[in-house]
């Protein structure tokens, strides 16, 4: 095996459509420290100090970051210290959108199947036969799996979930040779899901379940929160979508502090912790990029940073759009989770988590007692809390019931949804926007597993679909059927 482990106007109901597949499609030096004392590496549902300064933090002080995570629309937080709770506010059992967590999902993954001998690093493109709509060529069939995982492949081809601002800024195809040049690339993140299910014969998701959430005792994980997620007219090759609770996440950051172990066994490689999370190309002052996670190198911000708590380590995170964000601090045994409800379109900044966390860290008084108090986890609650998408389930239905509803549907006056399918799958798209997958609940009413999103097509007397209603959020919508 190679490879170490080592502004006009508009209708604000379209502007909710085009919102939301603008979301359908739509952000480390070697981290060397001591990891901490694996004799205490089993949680079996969360326990919580009965008071921060049990732990040796101060209650005032992060009840002054909670008041602050709640003015900036923090869905829910929670921050382990030493394997407990210290701090959690808000829903921490509600299964938010991961949106790019993913990314550090599949990487865990890797690091398991790499360590026993079913990935290999160094293999090209074009040795696993990886394509795509336009062809690759042959210098980017050169780009090895590590190239990938780094970001660095240098195959500037179109691929799913890309945020406009990534079309807009992908660089020219053939601009950079493979492993030269670091771009975050949803081409690179996406296709790792096709080559790491062709190299190890399993489906992410599932795994994911057998070898991360069982073992780990995942509290809230379910298969039917997570889907492959498709633009076809752009790439054959997916995104995968995760929905998680940010407890359950805390388990996932919790096991990268802990060096891949848990209740004694070494669920990932403790090398593939240490390499998986190193810094491989510098992204901006302090950052870093390593296998789909990011680095934050001590004292890598420079002296007028506003952190100087959190400068003071080694750090690396997992994180997503809107406020999605697993910080683990290993020399400080802190893990931080925070969400944001991008179901609801409620989105936090990442400077924003990054002062929230820098007030926790302030926090920190005193050394934790010797065997400080505990009880279960109880979460403050938060006003920011707000509908839960509706749970749907979906049927199958044949091809021709199908094909009937594919065409145009006008809007408005230059606004245009496109129905086609692919097989028995159908895909809606606005005009200008991506296209996004939607599942039959009924023959003619369907969902987008992404949001509060649904279309009901409607037919005359005669049986032929006239036009659809789409459903979002409590609005409706008519859109004619025109070809």
């Amino acid at each position: 095996m190679n490879g170490k482990i080592s502004t006009q106007k508009r209708n604000p109901l379209v502007l909710g459509f085009a919102g939301l597949l603008l979301l359908l499609i739509s952000f480390q030096g070697n981290i060397q420290a001591s990891l901490p004392d694996q004799s205490k590496d089993s949680i079996d549902g969360w326990q919580q100090y009965t008071q921060p300064e049990e732990a040796g933090w101060s209650s005032e002080k992060l009840e002054e970051a909670r008041q602050f995570s709640e003015s900036i629309g923090s869905a829910a937080v929670i921050v382990v210290y030493k394997g407990k709770v210290l701090a959690a506010w808000g829903n921490v059992e509600r299964r938010y959108r991961c949106h790019s967590v993913r990314k550090s999902f599949l990487s865990a993954l890797y690091g398991i199947h790499i360590g026993e001998g079913r990935i290999d690093l160094e293999k090209t493109i074009e040795e696993l036969k990886i394509d795509d709509l336009s062809p690759l060529t042959k210098p980017e069939k050169q780009a090895k799996i590590s190239d990938l995982l780094k970001a660095k492949s240098g195959i500037y081809h179109s691929a799913a979930k890309e945020t406009p601002e990534m079309k807009q800024n992908r660089p020219e195809r053939g601009s950079h040779k493979p492993g030269t040049y670091w771009w975050y690339n949803n081409w690179d993140f996406n296709t790792l899901s096709e080559i790491f299910e062709q190299e190890t014969g399993t489906k992410i998701f599932e795994e994911f379940k057998k070898r991360i959430a069982e073992p780990l005792k995942m509290e809230d994980f379910r298969l039917q929160d997570t889907f492959y997620q498709y633009e076809r007219s752009l790439s054959i090759h997916p995104a995968y979508a995760f929905r998680m609770s940010a407890r359950d996440m805390a388990r996932f950051g919790q096991l990268f502090l802990q060096g891949g172990r848990w209740e004694g066994k070494q669920v990932l490689p403790i090398g593939w912790i240490k390499e998986s999370t190193a810094s491989y190309s510098h992204v901006r002052q302090g950052i870093g990029y390593g296998y789909m996670w990011w680095n934050y190198a001590r004292r890598g911000f420079d002296k007028d940073t506003p952190y100087k708590k959190l400068n003071q380590y080694d750090k690396f995170a997992a994180t997503g759009t809107g406020g999605q964000w697993i910080l683990v601090v290993p020399s400080a045994e802190i893990v931080i989770v925070h969400r944001g409800d991008t179901d609801n379109n409620r989105r936090v900044s990442g400077r924003d988590i990054w002062i929230l966390a820098e007030m926790i860290f302030n926090a920190r008084v005193s050394e934790a007692k010797a065997n400080p108090e505990l009880t279960e986890l109880h979460p403050i609650p938060t006003q920011n809390t707000f509908p839960v998408p509706k749970e749907h389930k979906e049927i199958e239905l044949k091809p021709e019931i199908l094909e009937v509803y594919e065409g145009e549907y006008e809007l408005e006056p230059n606004a245009i949804i496109t129905i086609r399918r692919y097989g028995n799958v159908l895909a809606g798209s606005l005009t200008g926007q991506g296209e996004a997958d939607f599942f039959p609940e009924t023959e003619s009413h369907f969902f987008a597993k992404v949001g509060d999103f649904q279309i009901t097509f409607v037919r005359n007397e005669k049986g032929e679909v006239t036009h659809l209603i789409m459903h979002y959020t409590g609005q409706n919508l008519s859109a004619k059927k025109i070809k």
